[in-house]
């Protein structure tokens, strides 16, 4: 029997002043529930990996290893196709990391200066990589069905600046190119709401540390060790990520004049460069600058 077509509630006491859309929901009295850690099993991960090791020998050894991978996950819920497959948020296409660590040896005849010179050991970690993925601009018009992403123009570059280039002003640069992305027409879809490319990806950031230590004997049972460790070795300026939204939207400016806000700006809330963000201003957009160069001291006195 084929029930006659009327008009139902979801629930008694909704709100008929919602959309369509919302009563169509699986749970349309919570409108903005999504699915987080959904099991689904659709993740790819291929790889080519490579390790080297050069074992203690005159006091040096070193580790190190290489990666050229590809991330993809299944962006569709439903209906899925080989085709629906975007790179995941954490793809880095390479990654070399290294440890290193040094003992000096003994180099002079004279016994004061071995004293001084002998057993110092120097060590060091680096890494270096491909910048994660950006986040592409979501549609804007109407569907009234749910959301998408901005087409990318065919012809048009998707940067106006090197994001590696180390010639960054975000106070006076847009980074990005705003004609480079078209919005679908009204009624259709661009492509599905995370889908990420892999040409439009952040800046790199390489992580480079490095530590000096030694232990002195005193007698057999007392020792002193100290140990001298530096983050961000070479000072390298880090700046975040720039904004992917509303590539149409004007640029903003703060009473001096510069940009505070728009696609493709660096939204620097921090003054000057090398300047810590706050956890507030880290968790909304992201980090602006690495911490500058630290370094740390410390003593050990073992009786």
């Amino acid at each position: 029997m084929i029930a006659r077509i009327g008009n139902y509630l979801p629930y008694p006491g909704y709100a008929t002043t919602n959309t369509l859309l919302n009563a169509l929901r699986p749970f349309p009295q919570f409108s903005t529930i999504n699915d987080a850690n959904s099991p689904t099993g659709r993740t790819w991960y291929d790889s080519l990996q490579a390790k080297g090791t050069h074992r203690l020998s005159h006091g040096l050894s070193v580790q190190g290893s290489f990666t050229w991978s590809k991330a993809m996950v299944g962006i569709r819920p439903v209906l899925f196709q080989e085709s629906d497959k975007s790179l995941q948020t954490t793809d880095q296409p390479f990654l070399f990391n290294t440890n290193i660590l040094y003992t000096t040896q003994r180099y002079f005849s004279n016994r004061l200066v071995t004293i001084a010179t002998k057993d110092w050991s120097i060590g060091a970690f680096l890494q270096y990589g491909s910048g994660l993925p950006l986040t592409p601009p979501a549609a804007t018009n109407t569907n009234y069905l749910g959301s998408s992403e901005m087409y990318r123009v065919p012809g048009q570059p998707l940067y106006l600046k090197s994001l590696n280039c180390g010639c960054i002003n975000p106070y006076q640069d847009q980074v990005l190119n705003p004609a480079a992305w078209a919005n679908p027409a009204n009624g259709t879809f661009g492509p599905a709401t995370g889908t990420l490319y892999g040409d439009f990806r952040s800046a790199r950031r390489p992580q480079e540390n490095m530590n000096l230590g030694r232990t002195f004997r005193i007698r057999e049972k007392y020792s002193l060790s100290i140990r001298a460790e530096f983050v961000n070795i070479f000072n390298r300026t880090q700046i975040g990520n720039p904004s992917t939204t509303a590539p149409g939207s004007a640029l903003s400016h703060n009473g001096a004049g510069q940009l505070s806000g728009g696609f493709g700006v660096i939204n620097e809330t921090v003054s000057g460069p090398n300047v810590a963000p706050s956890v507030t201003a880290n968790a909304v957009v992201g980090q602006l600058y690495q911490l500058p160069r630290t370094g740390t001291l410390i003593a050990r006195f073992v009786f």
